[in-house]
Formats: structure tokens, C-alpha cells, sequence
């Protein structure tokens, strides 16, 4: 069994988006802890719909590789479609941590390459995951939060 930590975002009927993402996480790995949920500027393509982010801790006896083909069907299923970088999304997940291993091979980064650089990646983990620590630094992540590069969290929301 692996702990790992997922980033979720959503800007197309984020609400029934997300929670349908959800159920189908439920249903293929033991969820162990969702983050609160925050509404956030677009990254990278601006002129679209804020979107809604969030983080959930799971368990799963898959390799990194396999849990990014399972999250990849999931996307998918939700009609995920990749019209260009950054495009709007009915639902995105990104594996933030795969245990405390440094991986990047094969189109697979982790930690995801964003997670320092970027609140709305950070925070939502930091809420489930508070001691988290960066493998890559060593250190606490949540003595990493001053130096995020890239603050798009507007508010925290409830949807």
C-alpha cells in the first residue's frame, strides 16, 4: 500500500464535476482525506472560468505509473478533453506525491513540478497533510508557503 496525494481541479460544472470525480476515487482507492475546497484564478490560459481546487490524500497498491492510468481513465470518463495547454477542464487530477519518492520518467513527474511554485496545488495539501514533508527539499512543505511564485487562490468556498 502507497500514500499518495492527488490534485483535483475543475472550471466546467466544477460542482457536479467534482463530486462525481470523487465518488469514482472512492470507488477504485481507499480515500483516506479530502482537502477544503478553493476557488481559484486560471493558471497559465487566463481568459476562462475560475476554477475550483482541491487535494485528496489515498491509498493504493498501485505503482505510480498504474495510479496515472487509473486517474487518466477517471479524466477521461468525466470527458476530459486536452484542446491545448491549460485549456478549460471538466476535471483534472495531477499526482502531487507518490509516497516520498522522486520520480521523472516516462511522462511522469513527482512531486508534480507545480506543487511549490503554485497555492492552489500547496494549500489544498497542506489542509490534509500538514507535515508533510518535500521530498525533494527535505523540509516541511508548510514551511515552504512563503515562497510560493504563483498565488491564484481567490477564497475557500464550499460547493
Amino acid at each position: 500500500m502507497v500514500d499518495a496525494y492527488i490534485g483535483i481541479g475543475s472550471n466546467i460544472e466544477p460542482k457536479e464535476n467534482i463530486k462525481k470525480c470523487l465518488d469514482m476515487m472512492k470507488a477504485e482507492f481507499e480515500v483516506i482525506a479530502i482537502s477544503s475546497m478553493y476557488e481559484t484564478k486560471p493558471y497559465g490560459y487566463e481568459k476562462q472560468a475560475n476554477f475550483v481546487n482541491l487535494a485528496v490524500g489515498i491509498k493504493a497498491e498501485l505503482n505510480a505509473h498504474e495510479l496515472l492510468k487509473k486517474l487518466q481513465e477517471i479524466e477521461n470518463k468525466l470527458g476530459r478533453k486536452r484542446a491545448f495547454r491549460f485549456s478549460p477542464r471538466t476535471i483534472d487530477l495531477d499526482i502531487l506525491l507518490y509516497n516520498a519518492e522522486i520520480i521523472d520518467e516516462n511522462g511522469l513527474v513527482v512531486p508534480h513540478k507545480g506543487l511549490l511554485d503554485r497555492d492552489f496545488m500547496l494549500i489544498p495539501l497542506l489542509d490534509i497533510a500538514p507535515n508533510i514533508i518535500d521530498p525533494i527539499t527535505g523540509k516541511k512543505a508548510k514551511n515552504l508557503k512563503k515562497d510560493i511564485k504563483y498565488r491564484q487562490i481567490v477564497r475557500k468556498i464550499i460547493l
